[in-house]
């Protein structure tokens, strides 16, 4: 690479130039592995320079978690859920998270399974998401904040841990969009399942009447 290419690259606004690398890196990691999207495939496809990928990213790594988390537009929206408290009621505010959560998984399950794949490379990309906060930890994150700023509302029971409840609506999402990608015809649909999740455990996180000792 000459570095008149490379320069040519950096005049080129990193917005746009950013933009063009994670998504042929996102359409090459879906149709060939994360092994099969090699750094000089992902710039041909970008149409840039190879050492332009590392001006923008650390390593692949780094890009496939910019992927997931740039690329992808309910990962922002899921960010968004502590804002909600106090509006609506918690049963649509979760029904509404849940859909875009399933969403997420849904487009990006070709991506973690591309990561999981790979225990060195899983390895890597879990402790960058660890230290940026990051990824599943973030969503996570947001809706133990959410559940926990109702909970000072009073629309949350006091005895929920916050934590707890939303690493509950993580995993049931997870879950379900695997199992999904196996027998489409075997599960419910994607809104039908967050209303009805939502609907359930949303009952369980209400209010609940306490005696004087403070047992239900």
């Amino acid at each position: 690479m000459s570095e008149h290419s490379l320069m040519s690259d950096l005049i080129q606004t990193k917005p746009t130039l950013r933009r063009r690398i994670i998504e042929a890196a996102d359409a090459l990691v879906r149709e060939h592995g994360l092994a099969g999207a090699t750094t000089r495939e992902i710039a041909r496809t970008a149409g840039c320079a190879e050492g332009s990928i590392y001006v923008h990213f650390e390593d692949k790594t780094d890009l496939v978690i910019a992927v997931v988390t740039e690329r992808e537009p309910h990962f922002a929206a899921l960010l968004e859920l502590p804002a909600r408290a106090g509006e609506a009621t918690v049963e649509e505010n979760l029904a509404r998270w849940l859909e875009e959560l399933l969403e997420l998984f849904r487009d990006n399950l070709p991506i973690f399974v591309a990561v999981m794949a790979d225990r060195a490379v899983f390895a890597r990309f879990t402790e960058r998401l660890a230290e940026r906060r990051t990824g599943p930890l973030a969503v996570a994150s947001a809706a133990a904040e959410y559940l926990a700023a109702e909970q000072e509302r009073g629309r949350v029971d006091a005895r929920v841990h916050p934590g707890v409840a939303a690493t509950t609506l993580v995993g049931a999402a997870r879950d379900h969009a695997f199992t999904s990608s196996f027998a489409a015809e075997a599960t419910a649909p994607a809104a039908l399942f967050a209303r009805e999740a939502a609907r359930l455990l949303a009952a369980g996180l209400a209010p609940q009447p306490t005696t004087v000792g403070g047992s239900p």
